[in-house]
């Protein structure tokens, strides 16, 4: 028997961006299943790509082990290509997806990831954001191979050119990962309109300040539209939580008067130095520390 198993709130947001007339993306919570695509493909074949993607990963009733997921991505895929075949005007059509899911295997909880394509899926925990996933992209691809710098792959060209997508072969490979949740972390999904315009230190700075998933995902997706907004943006972030001590607010208040070491150091600020702001200390903290609490999410027990 499980001794306490820990519940989650998730928040999630999309936008069109500044340039694209088409949003592409699309995303989910619903009964414990958390994930974000990003679709391609003609002006409204993507789009119907990434809906087809997040509405079969819905259709996962009950979570058993990651395996569940990988098999939804699957089913996924083989509904998206023997969709595009039969409609000409759909020929072409892909999406990526990020994904993750909890699930209690031999009283121990866990935490499914899955992913194909360059949507990305982050954990934040003490003060540190780690990228989780690969990106299935051609200039992630040379970066792993030792062939590229990172801060080359940045300007490249075609840093947008992804080798893995669902939609493309009827067979795809998913990527997985079993995760242990810990209460007090949060992970974030994101498509790639996030990481392109803003910095891993400003993402760092709204997961420490946002006390709830409702207001980093606006500000997350507010700071990629002032980065340019140059794709659709796409954001969910996941709360990991002790059923019994919801203490985000303090933690928030903490970080506006500590600082991470990546938001400190970006701001040329010293860690240990409370962060200065123009406006009034009350209406910072009304502010970052978010308008309201969060509901637990579907998948809540």
């Amino acid at each position: 028997m499980l001794e306490k198993e820990l519940v989650f709130d998730a928040a999630h947001l999309t936008h069109v961006g500044q340039l694209r007339e088409v949003n592409q993306d699309a995303a989910t919570v619903d009964m414990g299943i958390y994930a974000v695509a990003d679709g391609m493909g003609g002006h409204a074949a993507g789009e119907v790509a990434a809906a087809m993607a997040v509405e079969s990963l819905g259709a996962v009733i009950r979570m058993a082990g990651v395996e569940d997921l990988i098999n939804a991505v699957k089913a996924a895929n083989r509904a998206i290509t023997e969709r595009a075949e039969k409609e000409p005007e759909l020929k072409g059509m892909g999406t990526t997806i990020v994904a993750m899911a909890s699930y209690v295997d031999r009283d121990v909880q866990y935490l499914g990831l899955v992913n194909v394509g360059d949507s990305r899926g982050y954990r934040f925990a003490d003060g540190t954001l780690s990228q989780l996933t690969d990106d299935h992209s051609l200039v992630a691809g040379l970066v792993r191979d030792g062939l590229l710098r990172p801060d080359q792959a940045e300007q490249h060209p075609q840093k947008n050119v992804i080798t893995r997508a669902l939609g493309i072969d009827p067979n795809v490979e998913v990527d997985r990962w079993v995760l242990t949740p810990v209460a007090g972390e949060r992970y974030l999904l994101c498509s790639d309109g996030l990481f392109n315009e803003v910095s891993d230190a400003s993402i760092i700075e709204v997961l420490s300040t946002f006390a709830f998933p409702e207001d980093a995902v606006a500000e997350l997706v507010d700071r990629a539209n002032a980065g340019g907004g140059r794709d659709n943006i796409t954001v969910l972030v996941l709360d990991v939580l002790d059923p019994d001590v919801d203490d985000r607010e303090a933690r928030a208040a903490e970080a506006l008067a500590n600082p991470p070491a990546a938001v400190a150091e970006a701001a040329g600020t010293p860690a240990s130095a409370p962060k200065v702001d123009d406006d009034t200390p009350a209406t910072r903290l009304r502010r970052l520390l978010g308008r309201k609490k969060g509901n637990p999410s579907d998948g809540a027990k």
